[in-house]
């Protein structure tokens, strides 16, 4: 058993927290880069560790395309596109192939929480 003071335990998960963020961070970069033979601006990388915008609405951003015209290049109705970025749906497994191949990522980088 140990005793500390609450400030400082609070302050140690503070810097754990920050220091699985920094690891995690530098893994996700470095397992893009690997996977994709790609790079990515931080900003990138860092919307898609947050989790505050579904992945496939991040990397529809990233490669400046409209929800029409990923439809269009994808075979992927733009409702479709619409529900799964809204998580209305999460798409069929034919779905999410296309859309990966479209916007030249894999499957598991568009599921949320999947980094």
């Amino acid at each position: 058993m140990v005793l500390l003071p609450l400030h400082e335990y609070e302050e140690l998960l503070r810097q754990l927290k920050q220091a699985r963020h920094n690891t995690l961070v530098g893994l996700s970069r470095k397992s893009l880069v690997q996977s994709l033979g790609e790079t990515f601006p931080s900003d990138f990388v860092k919307s898609l560790l947050l989790g505050e915008e579904h992945p496939l609405k991040v990397w529809r951003d990233f490669r400046g395309l409209s929800q029409g015209q990923l439809a269009k290049a994808s075979n992927v109705r733009q409702a479709a596109i619409s529900n799964i970025e809204t998580g209305k749906n999460t798409g069929s497994v034919q779905t999410m192939q296309n859309l990966a191949r479209t916007l030249g990522c894999t499957i598991d980088l568009l599921l949320p929480d999947s980094i």
